[in-house]
């Protein structure tokens, strides 16, 4: 898929810095895919919808629109995280789900942000899209208060993530390698995955950070980036389509990936999200027993479809 784009921004070095602010133990990696497979990126004309894609020619493409998206969508995360962890962390401690936690869920901030998705979708220009008050515009960069700081810092491991995603469908397609789509969507899953995932202990034996941490971190960021996939993409689309794969499954082959305790923090963000979309869309959710905030994000994620939508 191709879309116009001003050759002006392409922005490779910027990409690359992103990636490396998120997994600098990649720098070897990262220059010898920049040297055989040369991708670029550039910021496409504003449009309406979601724009992050790899396009002809080796060129990963986006909108600033899509960006936007993006950082409301981390906002909106947390406050998943404030709302929900209640009931998550209920959930555990009593050993069970009762669906009389969301009670005391006061008025969901996250529900109204989920509900400002169609608007910055379909303005005929990003600039018309009137900003919530409450949240950060990211032209004015990291935030300085706790939390708007961890959100961002979430966010660029969440780019990075995604940028990465798109450079292996261009090493695919210029490899001239063809796959099934679905298994091409796997594979760019794990291909980012691996490289945020895999250089943790060299990692923190350089930075002197504590391994578990920054492995929940970058793990947190990866669950965040999933969740933008169930935000901009139809309901009646997470089920998979022909070109891709249901985001059930594609976040379980996270889960699966991972060796961290079961009551991580991870799983605690993991579940607030979940959580939260299922009770902003209304579903049902009966009482179920609870082992571990992992059993708990896992049993959440069970209730997402899993099955290709015949009319997708």
């Amino acid at each position: 898929m191709t879309a116009e784009h001003d050759p002006a921004v392409d922005a490779p070095d910027a990409v690359k810095t992103v990636i490396l602010a998120s997994a600098p133990e990649k720098e070897k990696d990262l220059e010898k895919i920049w040297d055989e497979y040369s991708p670029a990126f550039s910021l496409a004309n504003d449009k309406q919808g979601f724009c992050f894609e790899a396009g002809a020619f080796g060129m990963v493409l986006f909108t600033s629109r899509s960006m936007s998206y993006m950082w409301l969508l981390g906002f909106a995360a947390q406050e998943a995280l404030k709302d929900y962890c209640g009931v998550s962390i209920g959930s555990v401690i009593y050993g069970r789900f009762d669906p009389a936690y969301f009670d005391d869920v006061p008025h969901s901030k996250f529900g109204d942000l989920i509900a400002l998705i169609p608007t910055i979708s379909e303005v005929e220009n990003e600039e018309d899209f009137p900003w919530p008050e409450g949240i950060p515009h990211p032209k004015f960069g990291k935030p300085k208060d706790l939390s708007g700081s961890m959100v961002f810092d979430l966010l660029c491991m969440a780019a990075a993530y995604s940028f990465l995603h798109e450079v292996e469908h261009v090493r695919i397609a210029q490899d001239g390698e063809t796959l099934d789509p679905h298994d091409e969507e796997f594979r760019c899953d794990k291909s980012a995955r691996d490289m945020l995932l895999d250089g943790i202990a060299e990692y923190s034996k350089t930075s002197g950070y504590p391994e578990e941490g920054v492995a929940t971190k970058r793990a947190i960021s990866i669950s965040l980036a999933s969740f933008f996939l169930l935000a901009v993409t139809p309901e009646e689309a997470w089920g998979g389509s022909r070109s891709h794969p249901s985001i059930a499954s594609r976040i379980s082959a996270l889960t699966d990936s991972l060796s961290l305790p079961d009551n991580d923090h991870f799983w605690t963000y993991l579940s607030c999200l979940l959580i939260a979309q299922l009770h902003i869309k209304g579903e049902s959710i009966e009482s179920f027993p609870v082992g571990s905030t992992k059993e708990f994000a896992e049993t959440l994620l069970g209730k997402f479809p899993r099955e290709l939508n015949p009319e997708q």
